[in-house]
């Protein structure tokens, strides 16, 4: 299935480019700076702080290999995919937090910060013209 809308590859690099940047800036800063992150977004110091700086060296990873397939999007189109089903996974275990146990705001902001990065990912991805189902499942 292939929905035409979108002829070039300039929206998803836009998009990729936008779900690196903001993956690279907060994984670098739950990294570098986790006490900071924590008092920010209002939540209690997760301890031990190696989860918090973990996440964030995860976090830069995936910025990265995003930033990295925007050299060839079309190629590397599966790495957004991966990106939003992380993201979207994330929004998920929260909503699923705050049914059970409740959850911070920090964590709530987060997963809506994710979840419309998620959406900048896949719109464009869904309406490239170029991009077809099978190719997001092929390596």
């Amino acid at each position: 299935m292939r929905l035409k809308r979108f002829s070039d590859d300039r929206y998803l690099k836009i998009a990729f480019l936008i779900g690196g940047v903001y993956d690279i800036l907060l994984g670098v800063t739950l990294l570098v700076f986790p006490d900071l992150t924590a008092s920010l977004l209002q939540i209690t110091k997760p301890k031990p702080i190696l989860w918090v700086q973990t996440i964030g060296i995860f976090l830069i990873f995936v910025g990265y290999f995003l930033l990295i397939a925007t050299q060839d999007v079309q190629r590397l189109v599966f790495i957004g995919v991966g990106s939003s089903v992380i993201r979207l996974g994330y929004a998920a275990l929260v909503i699923w937090a705050i049914l059970t146990t409740g959850i911070e705001m920090g964590y709530i902001l987060t997963a809506i910060t994710d979840t419309i990065t998620a959406i900048i990912l896949l719109i464009p991805i869904i309406l490239t013209e170029d991009v077809s189902w099978r190719q997001l499942w092929q390596l």
